[in-house]
């Protein structure tokens, strides 16, 4: 149903879990959480938010995100 390339993953309260799934032969890849390894994405997030580039389907959870990042922008 859908081309799953690779789970990105916290390492806190999920590195046994992420081993689960390379067992399971899914790609998990570890993502520092911290300001220097999330600005580039989250400058990136917000310029495609502003330029209306970013669609969700109407998805509810996805909604509520966008009306809280629309705040952050605000």
């Amino acid at each position: 149903m859908f081309d799953l390339r690779e789970v990105p993953y916290d390492r806190y309260n999920f590195r046994t879990e992420a081993m689960n799934l390379i067992d399971e032969g899914i790609e998990a890849v570890e993502v520092l959480q911290g300001f220097a390894y999330l600005n580039h994405s989250t400058k990136f997030l917000l310029s495609a938010y502003l330029d209306q580039k970013i669609r969700h389907g109407n998805n509810p959870v996805f909604n509520w995100m966008a009306n809280c990042f629309r705040i952050f922008c605000a």
